[in-house]
């Protein structure tokens, strides 16, 4: 088993569905385009959430976020790992949770605030589809650092 496959599957344990969905993108693509991929899924869907003009298309619309959710999830530890290095995993994906703690309070007063009073949902779900598009946008710009890369590229030389 690849480094990959088994990094998938470490991080996504407990979220079976997340893993079948992330694993096959993940294998021999690295993670950062994986996590691009699906959050630009997520936003997409993101945008087309106030055209759902009923509950099924909206139910829909949100399953496919929920995997996508767990996709980028479960490509997080693997990326710490990358670009710090295995020693610093724990610490860098301890910090990347407290971030991801920090949107789960501050996405719901942002969109509250968005809503308002006049229910705009409209305004909610596309400027959270607009971030995600910014974050996509810096997934592909982000590069590793250099000697994660020649490091990346000696271990794959000798598997």
């Amino acid at each position: 088993m690849r480094s990959e496959e088994v990094d998938v599957a470490r991080s996504t344990a407990g979220r079976p569905h997340e893993a079948q969905q992330a694993g096959p993108t993940e294998t021999g693509t690295g993670e950062d385009p994986t996590r691009g991929r699906w959050l630009l899924v997520g936003a997409a869907l993101l945008l087309q959430f106030p055209q759902a003009s009923n509950a099924v298309l909206f139910f829909i619309l949100a399953s496919v976020i929920y995997l996508c959710y767990g996709g980028g999830f479960g490509t997080m530890p693997a990326t710490a790992g990358d670009y710090f290095g295995v020693k610093h995993t724990r610490a860098i994906y301890g910090l990347m949770l407290i971030g991801w703690s920090l949107g789960g309070i501050l996405g719901p007063i942002l969109a509250s605030t968005l809503i308002g009073d006049d229910l705009a949902y409209t305004a909610a779900y596309t400027t959270i589809g607009v971030i995600t598009l910014i974050v996509v946008a810096l997934t592909f710009i982000t590069k590793l650092p250099a000697d994660r890369n020649r490091t990346s590229a000696t271990a794959d030389a000798g598997a």
